[in-house]
């Protein structure tokens, strides 16, 4: 009786090798191999001859292509045997007396065989379709990571042109607000020098009239000229103060609403930089495991 398929180990595979030596090596084709080591398997061992066995001994050709052989092998087996098959060591009387059981039990011998061909070679198809299966799964997967890695580096370069925008419109917002610090200092030094100005004519004014009031009547018209002359550039001064002052205040209002504008743009523009960094961690890490 045979063993079981699955009882050859590694230790026996490469006992039967080297039992078969020089045979094996000569053997060319790999069906020869297979051949030889399935005859050495089942007549020599009592092991039936599996395509798993078979290639533990032969360490060639795939499943597949060993179920092939192993069928051709049983096929010429049974070709071989003919109606009556002669039985080594019995004689010839004893062998044609028994000879329907003989035949009867080999018929059941091959089927058996047949059997378990038929379900090593179904077990090898199963594994292949699986191996396919898994294969067409692996590269579904494969391709809808590389659609992903290309989506984010999309939005990586989009996040990226989006920092550029923003860091361009900051530095303008950041020099035009430079611009009006400098237009503000300008307008509080020229309101300083008209108050100053405003101040001495003040004063030359409160002196002319005091003059007026002190001087003879002969002498008021022609000074009252110059008072009113001063009057007048007073009233010029402080026109021009009134004028300065609201430009200063513009200037300061400009300011604190670039100031606003500018703050509003820094904050996208952090917010900008962490969705770039979000978005890079995301690639980096579908990267790493796409790697693995």
């Amino acid at each position: 009786m045979t063993r079981s398929r699955d009882s050859l180990s590694i230790a026996d595979a490469e006992s039967i090798r080297s039992g078969l030596g020089d045979r094996l090596t000569a053997a060319s084709h790999r069906r020869d191999k297979s051949k030889l080591a399935a005859a050495a398997l089942f007549f020599e061992h009592g092991i039936y001859p599996s395509a798993p066995s078979v290639r533990l001994i032969t360490q060639h050709g795939s499943l597949t292509d060993i179920n092939e052989d192993l069928r051709v092998f049983w096929q010429e087996l049974r070709e071989r045997a003919g109606p009556s098959p002669a039985i080594p060591g019995i004689p010839h009387e004893l062998a044609g007396a028994f000879g329907p059981a003989i035949q009867t039990l080999w018929a059941v011998a091959l089927a058996a065989a047949d059997q378990h061909l038929a379900g090593d070679r179904q077990a090898a198809q199963d594994a292949v379709n699986a191996a396919q299966s898994a294969a067409a799964e692996d590269r579904t997967r494969l391709e809808e990571s590389r659609a992903q890695v290309t989506q984010l580096a999309m939005q990586l370069e989009q996040s990226r042109a989006l920092v550029l925008d923003v860091e361009r419109e900051f530095a303008q917002a950041r020099e035009q607000f430079s611009s009006r610090g400098e237009r503000i200092d300008q307008l509080e030094q020229a309101l300083a020098a008209a108050q100053s100005s405003r101040a001495e004519l003040q004063a030359l004014l409160a002196e002319g009239m005091d003059g007026l009031r002190k001087s003879t009547d002969k002498a008021s018209d022609a000074f009252r000229g110059e008072v009113n002359f001063l009057k007048m550039q007073v009233d010029a001064a402080r026109s021009a103060e009134r004028d300065l002052r609201e430009q200063l205040q513009g200037a300061r209002q400009g300011r604190e609403l670039e100031l606003q504008i500018l703050r509003q743009q820094n904050s996208g523009l952090l917010e900008s930089i962490g969705r770039l960094t979000l978005a890079n961690e995301a690639l980096t890490d579908r990267l790493a495991k796409q790697g693995k």
